[in-house]
């Protein structure tokens, strides 16, 4: 069973997407802001992670170039999510290497586990 991390602080995102995610027989572990992230990534195994871009603490670029820091972080796909439409941080994003960006207002939620499985399965990253 793939592992996804989902890092957002908004816990109605967090709880649909473990939901539709676990339908999909994927195991999700939920982190509500990049502290606690960056935490379970450094201590546990990820298979996909899904970050939003804004949090507390540690936001998700910051997150994003903590595990491109780390061997064992650098590899693991994402997708960036953001509920701003600003060109501005599509263009932050994509300096750090996402290659995976999505506005929460685009997030077709019936589609995404699918989505996750070509990007895991196919090896984008």
């Amino acid at each position: 069973m793939k592992r996804i991390l989902v890092a957002d602080d908004d816990n109605n995102t967090r709880l649909m997407l473990s939901k539709v995610l676990s339908k999909s027989n994927y195991k999700v572990v939920l982190a509500k802001d990049g502290r606690e992230a960056i935490e379970l990534l450094l201590t546990e195994r990820f298979d996909f992670c899904i970050i939003d871009y804004y949090m507390p603490y540690i936001n998700g670029i910051e997150l994003i170039q903590l595990m491109k820091e780390q061997d064992n972080l650098k590899d693991i796909p994402f997708i960036l999510l953001s509920a701003t439409d600003k060109l501005e941080t599509l263009e932050e994003a994509m300096q750090v290497g996402a290659k995976w960006y999505l506005r929460k207002s685009d997030l077709d939620i019936t589609t995404l586990p699918s989505y996750i499985n070509t990007i895991t399965t196919l090896g984008f990253v």
